[in-house]
């Protein structure tokens, strides 16, 4: 079984691979999965308590049995060449969607004793690899929604080993012209 540690890291640890819904003791049977869902709930301890429902009130709330409830993985790209593919996943459920239909999205790397996330990228319509690379990773974009009918569009570098934001555009969509404007830069 694996877990996270601190520094970002997921390590071998022992435990079951999986318990009834006792809030903080749920474990999934994939092993990124229950990966992610560590370093969920590590963010959730370091951040305010009480303001948003937690993972585990959620699944204790929605009944879930098994993180592929919760956790789906899109795309299996291969984004630093290696022959071994890094995995984009986005949250399913109500926990972790907006109303315009933006998920919580993470992009999780095999380790060397598991599993690490290179990528927090919050709440995204969708997120994909491009072919241009910068040093061996592929560049990241990311399309948000940004009120009305406006969205964001982010482009993410690795560097020290995890994805960072590198550029940040808000754009306007008018669909009866179908046409978009640049409003400004987001950094």
């Amino acid at each position: 079984m694996l877990g996270f540690a601190p520094g970002g890291q997921f390590v071998e640890n022992s435990g079951p691979a999986r318990t009834e819904n006792h809030s903080g003791d749920f474990r999934c049977r994939n092993v990124l999965f229950s990966s992610l869902l560590d370093h969920v709930r590590a963010i959730e301890r370091s951040r305010n308590k009480g303001v948003l429902e937690s993972v585990d009130d959620y699944i204790d709330r929605a009944g879930v049995t098994d993180c592929e409830e919760i956790f789906q993985i899109d795309e299996r790209p291969d984004l630093d060449g290696d022959g071994q593919p890094e995995f984009i996943v986005h949250a399913t459920g109500g926990l972790w969607a907006t109303a315009r239909s933006d998920v919580k999205t993470w992009v999780v790397q095999k380790h060397q004793r598991g599993y690490r996330v290179i990528l927090d990228a919050g709440f995204v319509m969708w997120i994909q690899s491009e072919k241009k690379k910068v040093g061996n990773y592929s560049v990241l974009t990311s399309h948000r929604h940004n009120g009305g009918d406006g969205f964001l569009i982010a482009s993410y570098i690795h560097k020290r080993g995890a994805y960072q934001i590198s550029r940040c555009q808000s754009y306007r969509f008018n669909q009866l012209k179908g046409t978009r404007r640049k409003l400004s830069d987001c950094r």
